[in-house]
C-alpha cells in the first residue's frame, strides 16, 4: 500500500482524502481506492467533496459477484 501510494501520488490524495469520512482500503490489484459508507446518502455527499484530479463513483458492493452467479450452474453438472 505504502508503495502504492508513493509510486502513484493520486492514490496518495484519494486515501488522504477519504480518510477524513472512512477507512479506504486498495482494490487487490490497487489500481481502485474504496471506502464504505453507512449510507447511500452519506457516500453521495462525500462523493460531492472528491479533490481537483479525481473521479469519484458511488456504488452498491456486492456480496458475491454476478459472474459466479452465471456461472454456478457449468460446476454444478457432473462430467461422465
Amino acid at each position: 500500500e505504502a508503495l502504492v501510494k508513493r509510486l502513484y501520488p493520486k492514490v496518495g490524495l484519494a486515501f488522504r482524502w477519504l480518510l477524513d469520512y472512512s477507512h479506504p482500503r486498495l482494490s487487490g490489484s490497487g489500481g481502485t481506492v474504496f471506502a464504505p459508507f453507512a449510507s447511500y446518502k452519506e457516500a453521495l455527499a462525500v462523493s460531492q467533496t472528491v479533490p481537483a484530479g479525481l473521479s469519484c463513483k458511488v456504488v452498491k458492493a456486492l456480496s458475491r459477484s454476478p459472474l459466479h452467479e452465471t456461472m454456478e450452474p457449468l460446476f454444478d453438472k457432473q462430467c461422465v
